[in-house]
């Protein structure tokens, strides 16, 4: 696992720190990305982030699936 910080939030810097890396990304939705995952790089969504809508919805009541995901979820970590 590799973190990297900077100071701005500009695609250049996730451009930058990639360079010519190709392999599989685990991130948000973070747009500074989207130009890697146009040249070879797999973008794999954060489950954490996914599991925030499902908790939406089940404390809403607008889902009935809602809590069986979030226990599904949970189970990964």
């Amino acid at each position: 696992m590799i973190y990297d910080f900077s100071e701005g939030r500009g695609g250049q810097h996730a451009r930058d720190f990639l360079g010519k890396w190709r392999g599989k990304l685990v991130c948000d939705n973070y747009s500074g990305y989207k130009q890697s995952f146009a040249i070879s790089v797999a973008e794999i969504g954060c489950v954490a982030h996914a599991r925030r809508k499902f908790v939406d919805l089940h404390v809403a009541g607008k889902s009935q699936v809602a809590e069986q995901a979030i226990e599904l979820i949970g189970r990964l970590y």
